[in-house]
């Protein structure tokens, strides 16, 4: 593994809003220069909703809690 590439990447960002006509996407995969030509506007005072899509490279561990725990760790809180 090369410790010089971040073991998350960010690949992509999308602003919504629903007073918006559509999503806002952003590839971040691509050359950046061409984002920094193609800006865009938030205005004040609207909610706005940022979907983050990554790759993890590697990871350590487990995702599962351990079985003296049981399953209620996989219940959704509300």
């Amino acid at each position: 593994m090369d410790a010089s590439v971040p073991n998350v990447q960010v690949t992509k960002l999308t602003l919504m809003c629903e007073q918006a006509p559509g999503p806002i996407t952003m590839d971040l995969t691509g050359d950046l220069e061409v984002l920094q030509s193609r800006p865009f506007v938030l205005k004040e005072g609207v909610d706005y909703r940022v979907k983050v899509s990554f790759k993890v490279r590697w990871m350590w561990g487990a995702l599962c809690p351990p079985a003296e725990l049981g399953t209620a760790l996989l219940l959704p809180h509300r």
